[in-house]
């Protein structure tokens, strides 16, 4: 078979990157775990309102002057952070002051997040507002469903059953070092409150409730988890909705035998203590509990352990893919 004589281009990562031809249209969605109005199928997005695009413009040819090496220490430092935010400001006429204002109790710029929630009609818009106030648990009270997944099949809600744990799990106290040392991060990070005047204070600020959980210990990742299954907490927490997380099929249906041949790129952001950076209302911080070294604490944020951190966050993660 004889070879082409005619000239060859360079390959390069452009001409790699470049699909040969349409991708397929008019494909099924695809489980991004956003919700019933996200997809994971981006070949042919949804048109962005018009206010949006100004924005994301101003971006590009902001980025477009930049080094486009990554930094080690964070691929967007603090300052570019701002940058960013004040071009948006000055596209869309927002204080600029208020934008950047971080909530009480939390790092979330919920000033920003309901403002571009509000420019693109999220379907949860209402979130930053409830995460403003703190978010609640499901125990003992409903959660009102976002409408991003089928409502769940739950049991009636229970008023009793609480419990009050003696002592934490073997790890925990085969290493109060540890412990101590981690509780301290923790505090220090105001995700951890003591509660002066320990059980008979805490039954007084929450009188339809209390639960104290016990503390374990995971070395392998030098962290501590708290129990909240065994204080039936978990047991009794109710979630509205069944949310749905991406499968491999869902991986699979990303790639589609009838596209032209291209190059798949992908983007992995990951949040540290994610769930930590909801904060819980007052008034359910009381089935938060634990003691250690006879002090008494509550975690003010939803903690790894918890049935309802992991819905919440769910939102909020979801809340920030979709915009």
């Amino acid at each position: 078979m004889p070879l082409s004589t005619r000239p060859t281009q360079p390959l390069t990562l452009a001409s790699v990157l470049q699909p040969q031809g349409e991708l397929v249209q008019n494909r099924a969605l695809i489980c991004d775990s956003a919700g019933n109005a996200s997809s994971a199928d981006w070949s042919h997005p949804k048109p962005s309102p018009k206010a949006m695009q100004d924005i994301m413009k101003a971006w590009l040819q902001w980025a477009s002057q930049r080094d486009p090496q990554s930094k080690p220490e964070h691929p967007i430092p603090e300052e570019d952070q701002l940058e960013l935010i004040r071009i948006a400001c000055e596209v869309m006429d927002w204080d600029y002051n208020s934008m950047i204002q971080a909530a009480d109790g939390q790092p979330f710029r919920l000033n920003l997040m309901q403002a571009f929630a509000d420019l693109l009609h999220d379907p949860d818009k209402d979130l930053p507002a409830l995460l403003r106030v703190g978010v609640h648990t499901g125990v003992c009270d409903e959660i009102q469903p976002s409408g991003l997944w089928p409502l769940a099949k739950i049991q009636p809600l229970s008023s009793s059953g609480l419990e009050v744990c003696e002592g934490n799990w073997k790890p925990a106290e085969a290493d109060p070092d540890t412990v101590r040392s981690l509780l301290a991060d923790e505090e220090a990070a105001g995700w951890i409150k003591p509660v002066p005047g320990g059980l008979e204070e805490a039954k007084r600020i929450w009188p339809k409730g209390i639960a104290v959980g016990k503390l374990s210990l995971v070395k392998a990742e030098n962290r501590e988890v708290l129990d909240s299954t065994v204080c039936q907490v978990n047991p009794m927490c109710r979630i509205p909705e069944a949310v749905s997380m991406p499968t491999v099929n869902d991986v699979r249906a990303t790639f589609m035998p009838s596209d032209p041949r291209g190059a798949f790129l992908a983007a992995s952001v990951d949040f540290k203590a994610a769930h930590k950076r909801v904060k819980v209302h007052r008034s359910k911080q009381g089935l938060l509990l634990f003691m250690f070294e006879k002090i008494l604490y509550r975690y003010v944020v939803c903690h790894l352990g918890a049935k309802f951190s992991a819905y919440w966050w769910q939102r909020v993660g979801g809340l920030i893919l979709r915009a």
